[in-house]
């Protein structure tokens, strides 16, 4: 009895432990590629993200378990990495000591060793990642611009923190069923007219850009009102009456955003860190909002703004 009684107090213990202090998700929406003009845009989102210091970063990219995404979204790059597995091989016991060393102490050789073996994994996010610090170094971090979340943003993110593997969420089941769907829904609001929404939404848009130039493109577009505007384009709920392919859209979009807030949390879960970041496009963060609180209730989320 008395060691039963040990055991419900210990699992009781543990679960006020886990409520008191909840696993952290903080969400940054991106403008993925920013004009020449905006090409400094992502340095103060730098900053703030190496200031919360994540444990784990989750980056739009597919899982490498996950091939039917990675095949839909890149299929040269799926063709190439799953010839070239086919034919190159590898010391495991070798990349997992290069895994498990400091960046600082990779040279250029064993980063792209790493990248090539991500490669064949069909793991685009840390094939672009050592191939960035076979490349650059990791002394570049941040020096370094090509105007995109990647480089910009995750990439001198995941360096800074000495961070060895990126980890990838977005899921791209129905690809081709969302763009064929997005491109008959134009021509149907072109037809009816609700194509006046779509632009009045576009307007607000550009508008929020502008003011983003001056006080910071990332600050705007993590507002609220902004990434919920991103949201109603991108999932059509912009019309104001049902119509076939705007609504089969909406549902191929909500199905992504439910699958990249459910491989967050599975990640989250198997990796056991305490504070996790996800950089996304902005147009995501309402449905992962969504998705994360109706389905996963234990995740803190928190939002760039709250930064």
């Amino acid at each position: 009895m008395k060691i039963h009684l040990v055991i419900i107090l210990q699992i009781v213990i543990a679960s006020v432990g886990f409520a008191q202090n909840p696993k952290e998700v903080l969400l940054i929406g991106t403008m993925h590629q920013v004009s020449k003009a905006k090409k400094n845009a992502y340095r103060p989102m730098l900053k703030k993200a190496i200031a919360y210091a994540p444990e784990a970063i989750y980056v739009e990219r597919q899982m490498k378990e996950d091939t039917v995404s990675v095949k839909n979204y890149f299929p040269e790059f799926y063709a190439k990495a799953d010839s070239l597995r086919k034919v190159k091989s590898f010391d495991l016991d070798k990349i997992e000591m290069l895994k498990n060393r400091n960046l600082n102490d990779l040279d250029s050789s064993e980063a792209k060793l790493l990248a090539s073996y991500y490669y064949c994994q069909f793991d685009y996010a840390n094939y672009h990642y050592y191939s960035y610090v076979s490349r650059f170094g990791v002394r570049s971090a941040g020096k370094r611009s090509d105007r995109t979340e990647n480089v910009d943003l995750s990439i001198p993110l995941a360096i800074e923190m000495d961070i060895k593997e990126i980890r990838s969420m977005d899921n791209q089941t129905y690809y081709q069923e969302y763009q064929d769907n997005w491109r008959a829904c134009d021509k149907a609001s072109e037809s009816d007219g609700e194509v006046m929404y779509f632009k009045k939404g576009i307007r607000k848009a550009n508008f929020q850009g502008v003011w983003g130039f001056f006080f910071g493109l990332g600050k705007m577009v993590n507002k609220s009102k902004v990434s919920n505007l991103y949201h109603e384009l991108n999932s059509f709920e912009y019309r104001k009456t049902s119509c076939e392919p705007c609504d089969k859209g909406n549902y191929y979009w909500d199905y992504r955003n439910t699958q990249m807030a459910k491989n967050i949390a599975t990640q989250i879960s198997q990796g056991g860190e305490e504070k996790s970041v996800v950089i996304v496009g902005a147009g995501h963060i309402y449905g992962l909002i969504e998705a994360l609180e109706r389905d996963y209730p234990e995740l803190k989320i928190k939002l760039y703004k709250d930064l």
